[in-house]
């Protein structure tokens, strides 16, 4: 596995310098689309949190205004029912939205690739 190395680091040492290159070019893509996706999941984590929050805290409210005005009828109770629900369907769509997130494998096309180059380097020291 060394010798093919060796012997293409002495004949065409611009080969290796432009693979390598192209591997520092696929890492930089690879680093980005992994942040991407990382921003992404935090975003929506926190917007369930704090959705959820507010939602706790409004429905808290409307069942204690609920309890001062038990007679109250009307506009006055779907209010109480419906303020809540708002931060409610925020958080449940964001939670769904962070389900349905394909998990692809961070940085999984360098590792593919260096898999095959191992394999390609392997197989030239065979006859």
């Amino acid at each position: 596995m060394i010798y093919p190395t060796l012997r293409l680091l002495a004949n065409q040492p611009q080969l290796l310098l432009e693979h390598a290159a192209a591997y520092g070019q696929l890492f930089s893509a690879e680093l980005d689309e992994a942040t991407r996706q990382w921003r992404r999941r935090l975003l929506l984590v926190v917007a369930v949190l704090v959705s959820a929050s507010v939602c706790a805290v409004l429905g808290g409210i409307a069942l204690m205004l609920g309890a001062l005005m038990p007679d109250a009828a009307g506009p006055a109770i779907w209010t109480l029912v419906l303020v809540p629900l708002a931060p409610a369907s925020l958080a449940l769509a964001c939670a769904l939205a962070l389900g349905r997130e394909d998990a692809a494998e961070p940085f999984g096309n360098l590792k593919r690739q260096a898999s095959d180059d191992l394999a390609m380097l392997g197989n030239a020291g065979r006859p």
